[in-house]
């Protein structure tokens, strides 16, 4: 990963690219002060831009940067701040555009404005300073639970805490990985890390993020098969089998969500279990034969901890949590979106209300 140290020795050596401007830099500043450039456009008037200069590109530490570049430009009357990094992804270059700043790479990549004056936008160049991208995966597997946990619970004392919270609740991960994960959403600007706790800043972006990182667990055997039981006794005795066998058991995001939200149950109930289907079946005296067309149970066998974590009891049903059945309705037909989109208004006002009872007992 490159320095801070070896970024200025390159921009000592060249200035950044961003055709059709120009940069100049100005005699060498005092260590530690930011780099100015005059940036002009083809041989048109120069502007003063004053430069904060990065290591890494995390949506975090440019919107730090161009606080400090903005505050640098508000001593220097005339001028405007910039943010100089190794690489900018799509997400940085739309987060810059947001702030009001310019920004460009080492690669190529940058937004150069001055308002009513300029706007230059390059995007597309390669990055090739691999090691500056942040850690990836945290809004999909199991390192998606820290991201499940602040949608249940915005905010938190320690690291430690989320650990628990997530195990508490029929997760199961390690605090590296939590750590990990927390550390990509802090830079994401979606969890701040305030003097006593870790609390959640953008409950839309992150349920967003949850939805477009979303895959759908991995599958090891699915069996459908002729329950013959009433919905009551049916769940009694799945419930009862799982517990025998010493396995998890859980209903499909999909098939918990007539009773979460306003939609009508499908005729085959489906359950997520980490035991093998034909075992399940055979132990709530169900006959594991497979049948094609006159179905009305499958037992779909998945490891993932996802599906599991979160889990609710209502009466004798046993409910995926509503962020797993969120996701799911996500992904099906219009009609599920859009009930899908109506439980989503329901996890934010959710979210608000603990926001708000945090703030009462603090007060």
């Amino acid at each position: 990963m490159t320095s801070e140290n070896e970024m200025l020795e390159m921009l000592a050596r060249e200035d950044p690219e961003l055709r059709p401007l120009g940069f100049e830099r100005r005699s060498a500043s005092a260590r530690g002060a930011p780099i100015i450039y005059d940036i002009r456009w083809r041989r048109g008037r120069p502007y003063t831009f004053v430069a904060e200069v990065r290591a890494r590109a995390t949506l975090q530490v440019i919107a730090a940067a161009a606080q400090r570049a903005k505050s640098a430009a508000y001593d220097a009357p005339g001028s405007y701040p910039l943010v100089v990094v190794p690489y900018l992804s799509p997400a940085s270059l739309d987060e810059v555009e947001r702030l009001g700043i310019s920004a460009v790479d080492l690669c190529g990549n940058g937004v150069v404005q001055v308002p009513q004056q300029w706007l230059v936008v390059r995007a597309g160049r390669p990055n090739q300073f691999r090691g500056s991208e942040p850690l990836r995966g945290v809004y999909r597997g199991v390192a998606s639970l820290v991201a499940r946990a602040f949608v249940l619970q915005p905010t938190f004392a320690r690291v430690s805490d989320i650990q628990a919270f997530i195990e508490a609740r029929g997760g199961r991960i390690t605090l590296a990985t939590v750590s990990k994960a927390l550390a990509r959403l802090e830079e994401d600007l979606v969890v701040a890390r305030e003097a006593k706790r870790l609390r959640l800043l953008q409950p839309d972006k992150l349920l967003d993020k949850l939805r477009d990182g979303y895959q759908p667990p991995s599958v090891r055997v699915r069996l459908a098969v002729k329950s013959k039981q009433s919905d009551v006794e049916l769940h009694r005795r799945l419930r009862s089998a799982s517990e025998t066998l010493g396995a998890s058991l859980v209903l499909t995001g999909l098939s918990s969500a007539s009773r979460q939200t306003v939609i009508a149950a499908d005729p085959i109930v489906s359950f997520y279990c980490s035991a093998r289907p034909e075992d399940l079946a055979e132990a709530a005296a169900i006959d594991p034969a497979p049948q094609r067309h006159f179905a009305d149970l499958e037992l779909v066998q998945t490891d993932d901890v996802r599906v599991y974590f979160d889990a609710r009891r209502d009466e004798d049903h046993l409910l995926a949590s509503p962020v797993q059945t969120w996701l799911e309705l996500t992904t099906g037909d219009k009609r599920s979106q859009e009930v899908a989109n109506n439980l989503r208004i329901r996890l934010l006002r959710e979210i608000g209300g603990q926001g708000h009872a945090e703030v009462d007992r603090e007060q």
